[in-house]
C-alpha cells in the first residue's frame, strides 16, 4: 500500500533534479539578453549603470578598432541606433582579447555590466564572432547632441572650432567650441610608455572635423558631464 506513493515520491525527486540540472546547466547570462539601448540606461539621481553588475549577453558590429589606455582597452559596438563600450582591464593580468576585433565583426559577448569614470562598459567574460559585414559608417552629429548619453558607445562625426590643444598621462586632447561655451573634448588615448603624439597640423581658432566613438570621462558623481569623442 505504501509503493505507490514513495514511487510518487522518488519520481517528483528525479523530475525536480532533473529540472534543477537543467537550470544549472543553462549560461547565466542567457537568462539577460540586453540591446545596446537598455545596457546604456541610468539610473538617478547619480546616473550610474541601471544594469550595474548585472551579466548580460549583448550583440552588435564593431565599429573601430580598439583603443588603449593606461590600465584598460575599450572597443565600441553598435546595432545601428544605439552603441555600447566593451572594456577590458590590463590590471593585473594583461587582456589582449579586443586586439583581435576588426570593424565589421557582429560579435556576441557574455559579460557584466560596469564602468569607467562615468561611462558605462561591459567587462567581457566571452567574445564569440558571429559573422562579418560593412563597417558602421559614422554618424553625422553635433556637438551639442554629444553633451548627453544618447549617442555614447556610437561611432561619430562632428565639427568645431579649436579652442586648445594639450596632452595628458592617458593621451593628447584638443577642445573645440560647444554650444554656451561648454568644450567638447577630442582624446586621443595611448597605452602606458606609448610616446605621445606628433604636434597636430591644426592650431587654435581652426575649424576641424573628427571622426570617433563617444564616450565618456567623468570621474565623480552625478555622471551627466564631461563627455568626449574618442579619436579614431
Amino acid at each position: 500500500m505504501v509503493a505507490g506513493p514513495i514511487t510518487g515520491s522518488l519520481r517528483c525527486g528525479r523530475v525536480a533534479a532533473v529540472m534543477c540540472a537543467a537550470l544549472l546547466s543553462l549560461p547565466a547570462a542567457a537568462q539577460k539578453q540586453l540591446t545596446l539601448e537598455e545596457v546604456g540606461a541610468r539610473k538617478p539621481p547619480e546616473y550610474s549603470p541601471a544594469h550595474g553588475g548585472e551579466t548580460v549577453t549583448v550583440r552588435g558590429v564593431v565599429s573601430a578598432p580598439a583603443y588603449h589606455f593606461p590600465g584598460y582597452t575599450l572597443v565600441a559596438i553598435s546595432d545601428g541606433r544605439f552603441g555600447a563600450v566593451i572594456a577590458a582591464l590590463q590590471e593585473p593580468q594583461p587582456d589582449t582579447r579586443l586586439d583581435g576585433l576588426h570593424p565589421g565583426e557582429e560579435i556576441e559577448v557574455v559579460g557584466t555590466v560596469s564602468s569607467i569614470a562615468g561611462g558605462v562598459t561591459i567587462e567581457p567574460q566571452s567574445i564569440t564572432i558571429t559573422g562579418r559585414k560593412d563597417a558602421p559608417a559614422p554618424a553625422a552629429v553635433s556637438v551639442q547632441d554629444l553633451e548627453g548619453f544618447r549617442y555614447l558607445g556610437r561611432l561619430v562625426r562632428t565639427k568645431g572650432r579649436v579652442v586648445e590643444i594639450g596632452d595628458t598621462t592617458a593621451g593628447d586632447y584638443t577642445l573645440i567650441a560647444g554650444p554656451g561655451g561648454a568644450d567638447y573634448k577630442i582624446f586621443f588615448p595611448r597605452a602606458r610608455n606609448q610616446p605621445p603624439l606628433s604636434a597636430p597640423e591644426y592650431k587654435v581658432g581652426d575649424t576641424v572635423q573628427a571622426t570617433g566613438v563617444a564616450f565618456q570621462y567623468c570621474p565623480y558623481p552625478p555622471y551627466t558631464q564631461w563627455f568626449e569623442l574618442l579619436a579614431a
